[in-house]
């Protein structure tokens, strides 16, 4: 019988958030184990709160941390997180990701799991009992129910899932139901124009926006907030991002990890796609949209008419 599974899902946010709807499946499959679940120090946020984990394991990866005493801090952490999963005595680790990963194993041979799940090694070099092999097209919610396929869970119209506290919510309601607007994306090849940004929000009048963006993009939120139906907010974490995209009433936001942040807080969603394929990184749910590059400001406000 399972009683104990720890999940390891130690990459981006955007692929935890892919991964709650599976996550939420599994504890319907087990409801009286206890679903553990190892993740990193940047996308810990993206599972704080959620109701089908029993417990987190968060560890810091070195190449997020600057100098070499921190380093080191985070490098004996590991170690320390290594030696605590040995002694939680799990019946079975599940690796969630679409490709082998060799940390990620780490942490799975660590556990001492009889039952090792996960993507195989190309060249089988891992030591996993039950090694998988996904296929790329899949939509990443669905490549993390094909990871717990084993387990017999399936599908059943699981949605993502991001919990916001209250009172984080609560510092954002003067900002009820205005449109949110991410103008921010990690990849060059996923942004889109300031002047279409510009162009979009003049459309969208007289509805009100709501500017949001890294630090780097700072300077082109600051201008594009001059429009007079036009407001940037400089949120000073991923929480807090969350916590304001949870009052609008519509997330238009670029490729990465904000892309799954709407969805997961149950308001509609529209991406502007870049080079990401949709098969893969789509918003979750059909009540959302996505229109992929180029594309105009005149045939957005077409598609959210």
């Amino acid at each position: 019988m399972i009683k104990k599974i720890l999940l390891i899902r130690n990459d981006n946010i955007g692929d935890l958030i892919c991964s709650t709807p599976a996550i939420e499946a599994l504890k319907k499959r087990y409801p009286e184990a206890k679903i553990d679940i190892l993740v990193n120090s940047y996308n810990l946020c993206a599972i704080q709160g959620n109701p089908f984990i029993h417990r987190i394991w968060s560890y810091t990866k070195t190449k997020h941390v600057k100098g070499i005493v921190a380093k080191v801090k985070a490098f004996f952490h590991k170690g320390w997180i290594l030696y605590r999963l040995k002694k939680e005595r799990y019946d079975c680790s599940v690796i969630l990701r679409i490709a082998h990963s060799k940390h990620a194993e780490l942490f799975s041979k660590a556990a001492g799991a009889s039952m090792r799940i996960g993507v195989s090694h190309p060249q089988r070099k891992d030591s996993l009992t039950h090694p998988l092999s996904i296929q790329e097209s899949l939509h990443e919610v669905m490549v993390c129910f094909e990871c717990l396929r084993p387990l017999g869970v399936v599908y059943g119209d699981e949605r993502t899932l991001w919990m916001v506290e209250e009172a984080q919510k609560r510092r954002f309601l003067e900002h009820q139901n205005k449109i949110i607007l991410h103008i921010s994306s990690r990849l060059e090849a996923n942004r889109y124009p300031l002047e279409s940004f510009r162009e979009l929000i003049a459309l969208l009048a007289p509805k009100e926006c709501i500017i949001t963006a890294s630090l780097e993009d700072k300077a082109g939120a600051l201008d594009l907030a001059s429009a007079p139906n036009a407001e940037f907010i400089e949120t000073q974490s991923i929480t807090e991002l969350a916590a304001l995209i949870s009052v609008g009433s519509l997330f238009i936001t670029l490729d990465g990890g904000a892309l799954h942040m709407g969805p997961a807080l149950g308001i509609p969603t529209l991406a502007i796609m870049g080079k990401t394929d949709p098969r893969r990184w789509a918003p979750w749910g059909e009540e959302h949209r996505y229109v992929m590059q180029p594309i105009t400001p005149e045939e957005i406000r077409g598609v959210l008419s």
